[in-house]
């Protein structure tokens, strides 16, 4: 089951102007309230390419190549590998921050 979720960018009127997104089979799925069955599906590198993102402090700062950058992104935070920026890694914040306290104990 897809669990659609109102963009806050959509107004609080009747429904009709809103944009509804959702996440499943590792694509990001946009629809309009006006027309429901219409959906579109992009994949999370075409998001990736429009947040800012920051280089990790941890990273090694004399090769771009072996870095971990993070940007936020309505909610959730996006991790990726500068070597393969396309793909990333969709987390919220508190589930980063249990991903972090679990490497830190390892």
């Amino acid at each position: 089951m897809i669990k659609w979720q109102k963009s806050s960018f959509s107004g609080d009127g009747d429904g009709n102007e809103c944009v509804e997104l959702a996440y499943a089979d590792a694509s990001l799925l946009l629809r309009e309230g006006d027309d429901l069955r219409r959906i579109l599906r992009v994949a999370p590198s075409s998001i990736a390419a429009v947040v800012q993102w920051q280089k990790s402090s941890f990273s090694n700062g004399n090769d771009g190549a072996n870095c971990v950058e993070v940007a936020a992104s309505e909610g959730e935070l996006l991790l990726r590998e500068s070597e393969d920026p396309t793909r990333t890694l969709p987390l919220t914040p508190t589930t980063l921050a249990a991903l972090l306290h679990r490497i830190r104990s390892s």
